[in-house]
């Protein structure tokens, strides 16, 4: 597996978690919630990026989609949008047939232990704007020298040293009380 730029990749974690949510449930949920608090510095960097007034002067006025209420602009909506998200599922990779004949390849997921997540729609769209299109609405805010991405990715990366540290100290807590081995190793 290729390693992603910038990430810490912990072999055995998810195993561990599985065997720690049978064996001892109350000891699992503990970690998960150590584990979210150590995002907390990710949270209030992305949050941080937010600005407080519309990027743009049209967003203000209604939604960012037409005719698909809760895509109207709101620096509060946006803000709350951000969460901290623990155990995420992986997923092998796999092939699927329907009846059509059609075929659909699905790539491998990661187990992720730590996720940011924006669940607003229009605090979504603003942050990630222009990563595979272009238009007016993009030019735009390029013009207000925004760049995609404009607020989860730069606040993980303003608090990745932190919370990178805390999170291999709760992992090596786990290892210590479960005798388990955890390999970690950096991406290149």
């Amino acid at each position: 597996m290729a390693a992603v730029a910038n990430t810490l990749e912990i072999k055995g974690i998810q195993e561990t978690m599985k065997a720690l949510k049978a064996i001892e449930p109350e000891y699992a949920k503990q970690i998960r919630k150590d584990i979210k608090n150590a995002g907390a510095p990710v949270l209030s960097a992305a949050r941080s990026l937010i600005p407080t007034s519309p990027p743009l002067s049209g967003m203000a006025r209604g939604n960012l989609i037409r005719g698909r209420e809760g895509t109207k602009w709101s620096s509060a909506g946006a803000s709350k949008g951000f969460i901290i998200k623990t155990n995420k599922s992986g997923q092998k990779a796999r092939t699927v047939t329907f009846k059509t004949g059609q075929t659909v390849d699905f790539a491998a997921r990661p187990y992720n232990l730590l996720t940011l997540t924006q669940r607003d729609a229009a605090g979504s769209i603003w942050d990630h704007a222009g990563r595979g299109t272009k238009g007016r609405f993009v030019t735009n805010l390029q013009m207000q020298g925004s760049y995609q991405p404009r607020a989860a990715e730069p606040g993980v990366e303003a608090a990745r040293p932190s919370v990178e540290k805390e999170v291999l100290n709760i992992v090596e807590k786990v290892m210590k009380t479960t005798d388990n081995k955890i390999r970690v190793r950096r991406g290149d």
